[in-house]
């Protein structure tokens, strides 16, 4: 997503259409993996984010992207943190 959010920076919105449209078709294979392991709703916070990106790849979303980007980003560190094998999350 950081290479879209260069992208829309750069007013190269037809790029980061590109690239957010890839990025849907990567996480929806991811997805399906983790759905057996991790907890669902925040799965589905992800996918809904991710699949507005394109959405937002103009000029008046600018600012709507980049913020979508900020919380997806803070969405995956929320995800990596609590399935990490910590002893509370084990037993």
């Amino acid at each position: 997503a950081g290479e879209v959010a260069s992208n829309i920076m750069q007013g190269d919105y037809e790029k980061a259409k590109e690239l957010s449209e890839e990025l849907i078709k990567k996480w929806d294979k991811q997805e399906k993996k983790l759905n057996y392991l991790m907890e669902h709703s925040l799965l589905d916070e992800i996918s809904m984010d991710i699949e507005q990106l394109p959405e937002y790849t103009n000029e008046d979303g600018k600012e709507d992207y980049l913020s979508a980007n900020d919380r997806i980003k803070k969405q995956f560190n929320v995800l990596y943190t609590n399935e990490l094998p910590y002893g509370d999350n084990i037993f």
